[in-house]
């Protein structure tokens, strides 16, 4: 009988409401008698929660498991809920009197922790907050450089310059001016820049230093031509397609062709239009008998350097070494367009830089600063900064000696193609 009982029971939920509350506080008697402090804490709140007159004395019993298992300020407040209600007369008075003087500076501690807990987690959705805030206006000044703002800053704050690019885009496209950040010009901005094209594939200008251009040499102009005119008809803004595309026409021959689809991009200043025009020039593309025009071509690289441009600084600093162009040879003058493109994060630079200190040349030998360059080039995988890197470990110059460390480089030399680095590999291996 009892069985068939049990089968057909009601949900405790479905019981009423009296019956529930006999039933947790059968429960409540079973867990004191066996100081299940944590099973105290858990009920509790399930016989507040049926919404019926509790004694006072279950904030008493609340409160002493609350403190058993560590949580002080909640047990002072519980304990203050039952002496607000019991007052003096309630059967637990002087225990609840006594807790509460135990635990109150434990109470003070953890209540200055909570605080402190609470600010950091405001400070830190702050800047959280900051941080989601920074990546869109990035974002958005990145779009904008792409499509005709070359002085627009890639630095996160949006600063004046930023504003007024922001505005004039926003007025060109017939949106609300704000001058500032907002989805419809993000959304705006997108559609007119698209991450990826197969011009970029195969006539591809870096964007950024960590980056690196496809040289004009290895343009198959005769795939690139047609799809970067593509690229220009269907991203009529895009700047970084008007360069590839003069730069495939430069591959072709078509010289004059590409110096006229780089005349926007050289008006609004983009270092990257700068520098393919002084290339054009360097290799005589401009000149009746196809001479060289390195005069011409510094003027274009000077113009590109000057506007940050990582590549440009880097061909000019061999100019001013070799004394091409308009200039006698001047090292200190090369050095600094060299640090100038390093010190931008272009794994090129960093690595002749490293190479600079190594060798002494223009520069103080210093094996230690040498490393350090190298070791940036290589975060970056370049391949000879790694493979000179190496060396240095192995030979223990400017770094302690260190045949693992030696040979864990050499092997990612080697995996980045570097023909020398696995025969080190090899040696360090018998």
């Amino acid at each position: 009988m009892t069985g068939a009982l049990a089968q057909q029971s009601t949900p405790a939920n479905e019981l009423p409401v009296e019956v529930q509350s006999d039933l947790l506080l059968a429960e409540l008697t079973r867990l004191i008698e066996v100081n299940d402090h944590v099973g105290i804490i858990e009920l509790i709140p399930q016989i507040r929660a049926l919404g019926i007159e509790i004694p006072s004395a279950l904030y008493f019993l609340e409160a002493r498991s609350l403190n058993e298992t560590g949580n002080a300020l909640r047990a002072q407040n519980s304990l203050l809920r039952y002496l607000s209600e019991a007052g003096r007369e309630g059967r637990y008075y002087q225990e609840a009197t006594d807790l509460l003087l135990t635990l109150r500076s434990k109470a003070e501690a953890e209540a200055e922790a909570l605080e402190f807990q609470q600010q950091q987690a405001q400070r830190e959705r702050a800047a959280a907050i900051d941080r989601a805030e920074t990546l869109k206006v990035r974002e958005v000044q990145s779009l904008l450089f792409q499509v005709g703002f070359p002085k627009t800053p890639q630095s996160g704050e949006l600063d004046i310059a930023t504003r007024e690019a922001i505005a004039v885009f926003q007025v060109r496209d017939g949106l609300e001016v704000t001058s500032r950040v907002n989805q419809a010009t993000r959304s705006a901005l997108r559609a007119s820049v698209p991450d990826a094209h197969e011009c970029d594939e195969l006539a591809g200008i870096a964007e950024s230093p960590s980056a690196q251009s496809i040289g004009i040499s290895q343009i198959d102009y005769l795939k690139a031509v047609p799809v970067c005119n593509n690229a220009i008809r269907d991203f009529p803004r895009v700047i970084r397609f008007q360069i590839q595309y003069a730069r495939a026409l430069f591959a072709s021959g078509r010289h004059s062709d590409a110096v006229a689809e780089l005349s926007v991009a050289l008006e609004a200043g983009y270092g990257a239009a700068f520098l393919a025009l002084a290339l054009v020039h360097e290799s005589g593309g401009l000149t009746e008998k196809g001479k060289p025009d390195y005069e011409s071509a510094q003027r274009w690289l000077i113009k590109a350097a000057e506007e940050n441009h990582f590549e440009a600084q880097l061909l000019l600093a061999r100019y001013l070494e070799d004394g091409l162009g308009d200039n006698r040879r001047n090292v200190s003058e090369a050095i600094r367009w060299i640090k100038a493109a390093a010190e931008q994060e272009h794994p090129p630079a960093q690595k002749e830089l490293g190479d600079r200190y190594r060798s002494g040349r223009g520069l103080n030998r210093d094996y230690e600063v040498a490393a350090q360059w190298y070791q940036k080039a290589s975060d970056q995988a370049h391949p000879l900064a790694t493979f000179e890197l190496a060396e240095l470990y192995y030979r223990g110059r400017g770094v302690e000696k260190d045949r693992k460390r030696a040979l864990e480089l050499f092997e990612k030399a080697a995996g980045l193609d570097v023909e020398a680095a696995q025969a080190r590999v090899d040696r360090l291996k018998r």
